[in-house]
């Protein structure tokens, strides 16, 4: 028994053609390819179910994706409300849909949403969904946290320690070179005074050196006024370096960073509200100042009522009104230039400056000049020193302008029957100063010495 290759007709063994078609029959010794199945209706049937199945097979892919992605940003959006800091997902998900329940299915969350579905003749299901996320949800303090972020919603500063109890430090202070009384220690951020001041002590700029409040027990704290400058008045606040950058470190080990602006007053940093033994305040960067570099912090104030409020303004006219008049300042200083000199005819006249005398000469001449326009009223005072020994005092009471001329030179002069012991004529040797005094406070010293011929 054979069948016909072309239409699968019975044939008889002997058969060369077709009885059915006409088509030629090769002799059983020759190679051939094997005959074809028959399709039988039963078979198309068949193959009308099997794609029925696959459509209902797509259909419930569909949903179960669809369930897929809603839980995937649901999810999402619930981990971001959690987290407290940026966390880089990756996930991939793949199922592969096909005419033999084969589906192909990629989720890449990485963030901006790109999603794209294919569907082909074969039953082949491609969806591609790519999520690129960069963002950071800091709900807790970390290095990023800034102001424009943050929105205080707790009350302002719940726990505060008391102010006698809270002890301040600091890695540097600057010492008073004006011997006016100047104090620059820490604890003078505590006193809501600006014309009072830590300044750090260090050369240079004063970048990395800090300031610390620590407390009796354990404070619950997210507000901080801060004078980030030695604010007496605005221009002595300009002279000096301004806190720009600044770093603040909590007990737990949580840190925040500031940038504050560079405006005279009081300035609040908010944060989440943290519970702290300590807050310590590291400077990291400054305005400069147009004369002076030393970094200033006027004011620390976690209690009043203007850190409460917010109110910049009412603090600042809380110190012009109470406090700034009271100020201590450094005296204004009216000499400019001091030398010595050799009186002419027999005349304190200071036209040749010298920078020593020999034994013999007499008087000696201290010269000083001020400005023209100084005030009247000042008393000037020359106090002569041998070898740190005071032999002599003159006071300068009386003093006038000269038409055109924009200085005035006032004299101190001083004679060897002015020493305590003095010698017979002449000088003793070694090094001798002048100290000027204005009003009673040390302006300036001028340096010699007597010499041998």
């Amino acid at each position: 028994m054979k069948y016909c290759p072309k239409c699968n007709a019975l044939l008889n063994k002997e058969a060369e053609f077709c009885s059915e078609c006409g088509t030629k029959i090769e002799s059983e010794n020759k190679t051939s390819e094997p005959a074809q199945t028959p399709i039988t209706p039963k078979q198309k049937r068949k193959k009308s179910s099997n794609r029925l199945l696959w459509v209902i097979i797509i259909i419930f892919t569909l949903v179960i994706i669809g369930a897929l992605i809603a839980a995937f940003f649901v999810f999402r959006e619930s981990d971001e409300k959690n987290s407290n800091s940026a966390i880089p997902s990756n996930q991939n998900l793949n199922m592969n849909v096909n005419e033999n329940t084969n589906a192909n299915v990629n989720l890449n969350q990485n963030v901006n949403s790109d999603e794209n579905m294919n569907i082909n003749d074969n039953g082949n299901i491609n969806i591609n969904l790519n999520e690129n996320s960069n963002e950071n949800t800091n709900a807790n303090l970390n290095e990023n946290t800034n102001q424009e972020q943050f929105t205080q919603t707790d009350p302002v500063n719940p726990l505060r320690p008391p102010i006698p109890e809270t002890i301040v430090t600091a890695s540097s202070t600057l010492e008073d070179a004006s011997n006016t009384g100047f104090d620059y220690s820490p604890s003078q951020v505590l006193d809501q005074d600006f014309s009072t001041a830590w300044t750090e002590g260090v050369n240079g700029y004063g970048v990395g050196e800090w300031i610390k409040m620590e407390f009796p027990g354990t404070a619950e704290i997210n507000t901080i006024g801060i004078v980030p400058g030695y604010a007496r008045d605005e221009e002595i606040y300009n002279e000096n370096d301004r806190v720009a950058d600044l770093e603040l470190e909590f007990s737990g080990g949580s840190k925040i960073t500031r940038t504050l602006a560079d405006q005279y007053g009081m300035q609040f940093i908010e944060f989440p509200t943290v519970g702290t033994t300590y807050i310590k305040l590291t400077i990291k960067g400054v305005y400069d100042g147009s004369k002076y570099q030393d970094a200033a912090i006027a004011e620390l104030d976690i209690w009043s009522d203007y850190v409460t409020n917010k109110d910049a303004q009412a603090a600042l006219e809380y110190y012009q009104t109470n406090k700034e008049s009271a100020a201590l300042k450094p005296p204004v200083k009216y000499i400019e230039k001091t030398y010595m000199a050799i009186g002419i005819m027999g005349s304190p006249t200071p036209e040749i400056p010298v920078n020593f005398y020999s034994p013999t000469v007499e008087p000696m001449v201290a010269a000083a000049e001020i400005p023209a326009a100084t005030p009247q009223g000042i008393t000037f005072t020359a106090k002569w020193f041998n070898e740190g020994n005071l032999f002599h005092t003159q006071d300068i009471t009386s003093y006038s302008p000269v038409a055109e001329i924009a200085t005035i030179t006032i004299v101190s002069t001083a004679q060897i029957s002015d020493l305590v012991s003095p010698p017979d004529v002449l000088w003793p040797l070694g090094d001798y100063d002048v100290r000027w005094y204005e009003d009673g406070q040390l302006s300036t010293t001028q340096i010699f010495a007597v010499t041998p011929q």
